[in-house]
This record gives C-alpha cells, sequence and structure tokens, in this order.
C-alpha cells in the first residue's frame, strides 16, 4: 500500500507518530509522513530507515497556525494528488483529522488520541464542533479503547461499525521480565528494598501530585519502600517541593525523562506500577509496566478497567483520592503471594491483546478493507 500519515510528527522513539510510520514501513508499506507543525520532526523521525516525510510549516506563527492548519489545505490537496496514496492516515481528529476531512480525499482513517474526545471538548466546545466534522467525514475511526469508543458514539452520534478498536500496544519481546536486571537498584543501594514505579508525565491530569501525597503513609507503614519517579513535566517543581516537604528525598529518586529505550530496565527493577491518572485512553505505560509482569495499583478511568480486573490482576482505588491509593499500595507490597499471581496474569493478558505487532496488522487490514470499500481509488477534490 501507499499511505500518507498526517501527523504532527514531533515524537522520540515510541511516540505514536513514529510507532505508527515505523510499524507500516516494516511491513513492507510506502509511507509518507506529512506534518504542518511549526517544529521540526525530531531526529528520531528521520533516522527511520525508509521513511519519506514532507514538513511544511506555516509561514506566520500567529497562535491560531501554530495550533490549527487550516490555511494548509491547499497544500495538502496537492501533495495527495501529486503522491497518489492508496489511503490517507490522520493522528490527532481536532487539527490532521479535521485537516484530512476537508481535503475531501477517500479513504481516510482518524485516529482520535484519548485526550481528544476524553478531555479537550470539554474544555473548549469548538474542539467539539472539530471533532464532529472530522469524525462524522472519516470513513474509518480507530479508536485506542472502548472507553473512546463509546463517547465517538454518544457525543458526535457516530454508528459503532465506522469504529475499531486500535490498541497501540507494546512490543512484547522487548518488555518483558528480566530478573537479571537489577543494576538500577544496586547502584543507588537499594538491592533489599521494595521499589514503586511511577512514570507518568508530570502533568495535573496524571495525578502525579496525589501518588505524591499519598507517600507519608506509604513510608510510615512500610519504611523499606523507595519509589522511582520517571518523567518530568510543568509540574516538575511542585513535586519537588512537595517531596522536601514531606521529608522523602531519600526515598525518590528522579531520574527525569528517560528514552523509552531505557524503561525496560527501570520496570524491571520495580515491585509495583502505580498510575494515579485522572484520565486515559489505553495507556502505553500501564501496558509496558504489565507486560513486564508488574502488579498494578491504579484509579478507576475506564480505560484501566479494560485491562485491570480488580483483585486479579490489580487494585483500583477512586480518582483524586491519596487515602485509597496509599491503602492499596501498602496492602498490595504486604502481599508478596498475590503480587506473583498478577505478574502472570499482567503478562499473559498483554501478550494476548496488548502485542504491538498483532495490532498494527489489525490496523494494516482495516487500511485494505477501507480501499477495497472505496473504489475507485482514493482522490482528492
Amino acid at each position: 500500500m501507499k499511505i500518507v500519515i498526517l501527523a504532527s510528527c514531533l515524537g522520540s522513539l515510541g511516540n505514536h507518530d513514529y510507532r505508527l510510520l515505523k510499524g507500516l514501513i516494516e511491513r513492507n508499506n510506502s509511507v509518507f509522513l506529512v506534518s504542518f507543525h511549526p517544529e521540526n520532526p525530531s531526529d528520531d523521525i528521520k533516522k527511520i530507515n525508509g521513511a519519506k516525510i514532507y514538513h511544511d510549516p506555516p509561514k506566520k506563527l500567529v497562535f491560531i497556525q501554530r495550533v490549527f492548519y487550516f490555511n494548509r489545505i491547499k497544500r495538502l490537496k496537492e501533495l495527495l494528488n501529486y503522491l497518489k496514496p492508496d489511503v490517507l492516515i490522520s493522528i490527532n481528529t481536532w487539527n490532521n483529522s479535521m485537516l484530512g476531512a476537508l481535503s475531501g480525499f477517500r479513504p481516510h482513517i482518524a485516529i482520535p488520541h484519548g485526550s481528544d474526545i476524553l478531555i479537550a471538548p470539554h474544555k473548549w466546545l469548538f474542539i467539539k464542533y472539530l471533532n464532529y466534522i472530522a469524525l462524522k467525514k472519516a470513513d474509518l475511526i480507530a479508536a485506542d479503547c472502548i472507553a473512546v469508543k463509546n463517547e465517538i458514539c454518544s457525543r458526535y452520534n457516530i454508528k459503532e461499525k465506522k469504529i475499531m478498536i486500535f490498541t497501540w500496544g507494546i512490543e512484547t519481546d522487548i518488555f518483558r521480565p528480566s530478573s537479571k536486571t537489577r543494576e538500577i537498584k544496586d547502584n543507588l543501594g537499594w538491592s533489599n528494598n521494595q521499589i514503586i514505579i511511577m512514570n507518568r508525565h508530570f502533568e495535573n491530569i496524571y495525578g502525579i501530585l496525589d501518588f505524591i501525597d499519598s507517600l507519608p503513609y506509604v513510608i510510615n507503614h512500610l519504611p523499606d519502600v523507595r519509589i522511582f519517579l520517571v518523567g518530568d513535566g510543568r509540574l516538575k517543581e511542585r513535586i519537588k517541593q512537595k517531596i522536601k516537604d514531606y521529608k522523602l528525598s531519600d526515598f525518590i529518586y528522579m531520574p527525569g525523562k528517560i528514552p523509552r529505550t531505557e524503561m525496560v530496565s527501570y520496570l524491571n527493577n520495580a515491585d509495583l506500577y502505580v498510575s494515579s491518572s485522572y484520565s486515559d485512553g489505553s495507556s502505553v505505560s500501564l501496558l509496558e509496566a504489565m507486560s513486564c509482569g508488574l502488579p498494578v495499583v491504579c484509579t478507576n478511568v475506564p480505560s484501566n478497567l479494560e485491562w485491570i480486573t480488580p483483585g486479579r490482576n490489580g487494585l483500583v482505588v477512586e480518582r483524586g483520592n491519596p487515602i485509597q491509593l496509599s491503602d492499596a499500595i501498602v496492602s498490595l507490597l504486604k502481599r508478596p503471594d498475590l503480587r506473583r499471581e498478577m505478574s502472570i496474569e499482567n503478562r499473559d493478558v498483554v501478550v494476548k491483546r496488548g502485542d504491538w505487532e498483532i495490532n498494527i496488522k489489525r490496523l494494516e487490514t482495516a487500511c485494505l478493507g477501507a480501499i477495497q470499500r472505496q473504489r475507485p481509488e482514493g482522490h482528492c477534490y
């Protein structure tokens, strides 16, 4: 197939744009990545063998042009007429998918981020309107979880048959349990400590401050516990201040934002994965932890419940409740037998349902189906 991906292409290793581009190229498709984002594509994107990138940012960087690319419709039509792809895939509904819809090209597959559907329309009404146009005009929508699919159906009156579940998934051959990778613990002098890992972005939506608020209780009941707090974001200074106020500096290691290629080592040095998020699509971070055999404590975000059965392969708490969170963490860390059972279950769940190679093949099959339904071949109007 000849495929055009319309995306921001800012991501480094592991970003959705990167993984989709690389995954489809590795399956012997001819893939062109088109971006109208003001910033240059990442070096990781540029280094993908076989990647063909068309980056055409707006000449004037006023705010509206940094966020919306309506003035690039003509340019997109020109590129599509020149490249003559079999299918157009867009990532991020209210800008790239909206632009794809206005181009008139078909077949067009829209891939929304979870936040495009679950968060942004609740904050800004005009985002809902842009989503509506993009989703209505798309030939197929690839939602990353049932929660996103249900929201699209109910909020935008889209028929279920137009939506497929496309979980981004993870590389289960890379993210797998390993008892040999313990150098991080050893280097910190934590060889005999129980380790909690939290690796979400330092943003309010991920409830990082709730997690920090839960830790004094955890440390008080289990003084040998230590924490990997991996990541970066706008809340970094507030987090550091809370850690200082709680006198937890000796208990928490903050390596900053690390490459995804190193994340597997951190996960395999940990004993428990925690997510205190307020909203999520299918969380790749969660799936990576599960694939490495970590038991989970997470919040009751609907998409989490598509992967975690409370009491079976993790514990689930209310969003925004540090007390419940701390109780669940302590409870699970005191149950090594239960954690072992959850470890086996989590690995099995992700191998069966969250394997990237299986899921990218499903998307490729969906692209072929969309092309066949759209004969004669896609074209611009």
